[in-house]
This record gives structure tokens, sequence and C-alpha cells, in this order.
């Protein structure tokens, strides 16, 4: 499956964003792992693009079948070790991040255990968003579509930046 779709009908969220895959969790209990407050909801990719003035991190979760999607615009939570540790444990996870700059990290976690952290750049240089996209696919079976992103329910919070 190519996502090439992802810089084109995602564009406002390719330029800069977090994509966490967490197992076995609910949005409620990945938003709770966080400590999430202000807890709302939002349908549509569109409406999570678009947080409330003020908010320093802001998460967005919807459920998938076995896994929760947590996706943060302009974010990077899930490859950050203070989060990826708890939100991991008793679980697994896969996040990738892009900055404005190109900056980028892919990391795959087991119960606070890093088990991949590489560069999708360096790993993919032809395409790394896509390359990301695809790693996550294959090590999670959850296939991200435009559609899914686009339409999903997702249960959004503002999370304390990690120490």
């Amino acid at each position: 499956m190519s996502y090439a779709w992802f810089t084109d009908r995602c564009a406002a969220l390719a330029e800069a964003y977090c994509l966490t895959l967490v197992a076995g969790l609910s949005p409620r209990e990945v938003i709770d792992r966080l400590d999430g407050t202000g807890v709302r909801p939002a349908t549509g990719l569109a409406a999570v693009l678009e947080p409330a003035p003020g908010d320093e991190e802001f998460v967005a979760v919807t459920q998938l079948p076995g896994w929760s999607l947590i996706v943060e615009p302009y974010g990077y939570l899930g490859v950050t070790e203070d989060v990826y540790g708890p939100l991991s444990a008793g679980s697994e996870l896969v996040a990738h991040y892009r900055n404005i700059v190109g900056g980028d990290q892919f990391v795959h976690v087991a119960d606070g255990v890093v088990l991949r952290d590489l560069s999708p750049t360096a790993e993919f240089p032809a395409a790394p968003v896509e390359g990301a996209l695809e790693l996550a696919g294959k090590l999670t079976g959850v296939r991200l579509t435009a559609e899914l992103l686009e339409s999903a329910e997702y249960l959004c919070a503002d999370v304390p930046e990690p120490l």
C-alpha cells in the first residue's frame, strides 16, 4: 500500500506531526496515562488540526482494532522517552515524528523497552514519511488511510510537557 496520499490529503498534518499507535488501550486509557485534561470529543482530522489557543501539548486519540492512534499536530510526545516508557507499560507502541524542518524519529517500544529507534530520513531517504507509515503498518497490522483519519471520532486532551 502506498502512503503517497498522506502528504497530499493530509498536508497540514504531514508538515509536522507525531503519530503513535498503542496496543490494547482505549483512547481514555491513553489520555489518562498522559495525564490529559480538558477532555473533549472531535470528529474528523480537520477538527483536531485546530486545537484551542493556548494548548501547550495537544493529543487526539481514536480507537482502531486492537490499537489506539494518537494524532499530534506539531507534536512529539510519542517519541519522548519520558512519555513512551509509561505509555507502553504492559503494552506496545509504535510512534513516528517529523518536525517542520525535516527532523524525524521512529520508535517501537514494548513495556518500556526500546526495540527500534531510527531516523526515517536515514532509513527511507526517498520517502521518509511514507516509509515510516509503511513500517508502522507492518509492525502493528494497522493500515492508516486518508478516509480513516478524516472521519475518525477522536477524544482530545491537553497534556503536560514531559520534564
